[in-house]
């Protein structure tokens, strides 16, 4: 097999050169496969480590012309790839397309849910708690105030007095694990 010939772009030629390579594939990233904006786009190329020489399989190969945070993620999976090991076990696009067969079709559908995932019993709003506290001290002054179980959610004795009382039961707003906010009242 024959060397490829190189060609060494210089940083002056560099705006060009991605303007050239953006026009040339109709400013479409091969990477999100849809048309961006030219301001938007970075060249990438195969960053290298200690060793490797400039060329052929080596570092400072340019791929192609990406859009930015894609370029981004590109590197970012790239080191991480290198960095956990995974190496030693496959080459990195059979592991990316294991990756996208897995995500599309899971070996074991979607039937379990996994213990961190289950809905958390919501913790009492304090304020509504106080509210049926006092209640209970005017009408019981001599009985031990009901508390709320150690996590700060409902007992059935708490609920039975807010039921005795009329108050409405108040949660403390949480977020689920996707950062959602979710009201629970």
């Amino acid at each position: 097999m024959s060397t490829p010939q190189y060609r060494q772009i210089k940083q002056k030629d560099l705006a060009r050169f991605r303007q050239f390579i953006y026009d040339k594939r109709e400013g479409i990233c091969p990477i999100l496969k849809q048309v961006i904006p030219f301001t938007d786009t970075v060249v990438d190329h195969k960053h290298g480590r200690k060793g490797q020489s400039t060329g052929y399989e080596g570092k400072g190969l340019i791929r192609g012309v990406l859009q930015t945070q894609a370029n981004a993620i590109e590197g970012k999976i790239y080191n991480s790839y290198l960095r956990m090991g995974l190496k030693k076990y496959i080459d990195l696009p059979t592991l990316l397309r294991n990756i996208a067969d897995y995500i599309e079709n899971p070996p074991e559908g979607h039937i379990y849910i996994h213990p961190s995932e289950i809905p958390k019993t919501p913790k009492v709003n304090k304020v509504c708690y106080r509210k049926m506290v006092n209640a209970f001290k005017k009408k019981y002054p001599n009985r031990k105030v009901p508390s709320l179980s150690k996590k700060g959610t409902l007992t059935a004795e708490t609920e039975r007095y807010f039921k005795e009382f009329n108050i409405e039961i108040k949660y403390i707003k949480w977020r689920n694990s996707c950062g959602t906010q979710m009201n629970t009242v």
